[in-house]
């Protein structure tokens, strides 16, 4: 896998993602060479070893430490910078504030602790409430790989259009809808692939309609086409973000930040003060800098909003969809060697480290516990505190829209947070103590009666009960174990 990061991340050296921001060359990637791979390895440890270094630097040179410890100094002296400017960056004046990005599923949106947290999260903003540009497919369904799980049922839903804009609405939030709804039920009714319905979704883009456009190598189109999961995932994002360009080209004025988020999931910590302050007031600070929990959540500058979204392309080159992936010879295993990475090539930190922009959060699943690391914007304090509260994924696990989380943790945070409480998910594994129980099956309040939880099992399976219990009673009094029988 890191194999194919090298050669995917470095992608935008030879062919250039964009020499400006009106660019419409190709934006898929081909091999990197021996500097690019060099600059990744850097940049990533710069970023993840952040911290380590300027205690390190204290103990040698604290005046140099001091000067060095606010982000954006640190980043000018630490990051190798690439050679281009960042693709699609913003073209106009940053008068628009903040953007926010929701791609997948609508899953549990719709649920009320979800819809709690939007308020809370919402009502924090202020008057200059941000914009969301929702990739949202109206097609939804559970996660059907809640292996374990008891009484789950897979279900698949169409919702209304209007619901999803009613919702925002509430919110009183300005909403903007990146998914074509209209045009996916054509295609669909048509028989056609998840990913040619992406694709539909930005061919008004050169560039981006090259990322989710068809494979280049014929005889990988197979790979493209059945592509689901993780990878349409990613592919909303950049259709959330054609979406943000449209907006801005439109309107001749460009966001300042951009935050991505997942419909089905909370963020108790952002609704948290750090120094006094709020997420978004903080948010205002972060610059030359991204914040990034795994894939579930981005905060970034909208300088480099494209790079976080144009993971795609590394999915293209891990899955050779546009030219064979090359051998990697010594750069490869220098780039495993160094950074060490055990998980998703796709991370939007790879990409960052290739664009030379420092990233901090957390899930950034590279080997050596390098697996997160802290923002501390210049009053020291962090932009936000994932390591209490996490992101909590709201299940649905039946027809009628009832929400469950993975842990207790989650659900005690949930509690503190909003005021609820949300089920634990009833799993049928082994779980490690005081982690995973089964929800209490009573309505918890008035409000919350949308959560309660899962059914002890079905009227048939009690039933059996009922009648082997009788069964055994019967044999037992017409002497089974009677005396006669005992030798």
């Amino acid at each position: 896998m890191i194999i194919a990061m090298t050669i995917a991340a470095g992608a935008l050296a030879a062919r250039g993602l964009a020499g400006s921001a009106n660019d419409t060359r190709a934006v898929l990637l081909p091999s990197l060479t021996r500097a690019d791979v060099r600059r990744v390895v850097e940049n990533v440890d710069a970023s993840v070893s952040r911290e380590t270094r300027l205690v390190a630097l204290r103990d040698v040179s604290p005046s140099v430490a001091a000067a060095l410890a606010p982000p954006r100094a640190y980043a000018a002296a630490a990051l190798e910078r690439p050679r281009r400017p960042p693709p699609f960056s913003a073209e106009f004046p940053a008068t628009a504030g903040c953007a926010i990005l929701m791609g997948g599923q609508v899953r549990s949106f719709l649920s009320m602790p979800v819809q709690r947290f939007w308020r809370l999260w919402m009502a924090s903003a202020g008057p200059d409430k941000p914009i969301v540009f929702g990739a949202l497919d109206l097609l939804t369904m559970n996660r059907g790989d809640m292996v374990g799980l008891l009484d789950w049922k897979l279900t698949e839903r169409l919702v209304d259009a209007s619901t999803i804009e009613r919702a925002f609405k509430d919110l009183g939030i300005t909403y903007v809808a990146a998914w074509d709804a209209a045009r996916a039920a054509e295609l669909r009714a048509k028989g056609a692939v998840d990913m040619e319905l992406h694709s539909a979704m930005v061919q008004d883009i050169p560039g981006f309609r090259d990322l989710l456009g068809d494979a280049k190598r014929p005889e990988k189109s197979y790979l493209y086409r059945s592509l689901g999961g993780i990878y349409l995932g990613y592919a909303k994002k950049l259709i959330a973000f054609a979406a943000l360009l449209r907006w801005e080209r439109k309107n001749r004025q460009s966001f300042a930040h951009v935050v991505s988020v997942r419909p089905d999931v909370v963020y108790p910590a952002v609704l948290a003060k750090h120094a006094g302050v709020s997420f978004f007031a903080r948010l205002r600070g972060l610059d030359g800098v991204a914040f990034v929990a795994n894939d579930v959540f981005g905060a970034m500058p909208r300088s480099h909003a494209f790079s976080y979204c144009s993971s795609f392309a590394f999915i293209r080159l891990k899955l050779e969809l546009d030219s064979p992936v090359l051998d990697a010879g010594p750069d490869g295993d220098y780039l495993y060697i160094a950074v060490g990475m055990a998980g998703a090539l796709v991370q939007h930190t790879n990409m960052f480290a290739y664009d030379g922009l420092l990233f901090a959060g957390g899930g950034f699943e590279y080997d050596g516990g390098r697996s997160a690391a802290s923002l501390l914007l210049a009053d020291g304090a962090p932009l936000v505190n994932f390591a209490h509260g996490g992101h909590p994924f709201l299940r649905e696990f039946d027809v009628n829209g009832s929400v469950c989380v993975g842990s207790s943790p989650e659900a005690r945070t949930l509690a503190q947070a909003f005021d609820l409480r949300v089920p634990v998910c009833n799993m049928s594994s082994p779980r490690p103590s005081g982690t995973l129980r089964p929800p209490t099956p009573t309505t918890l309040d008035r409000e919350n009666a949308r959560t309660r939880g899962p059914r002890r099992g079905p009227w048939w399976a009690w039933i059996g009960l009922v009648v082997l219990g009788l069964t055994s009673l019967r044999w037992f009094i017409g002497g089974g174990c009677g005396a006669e029988n005992i030798p």
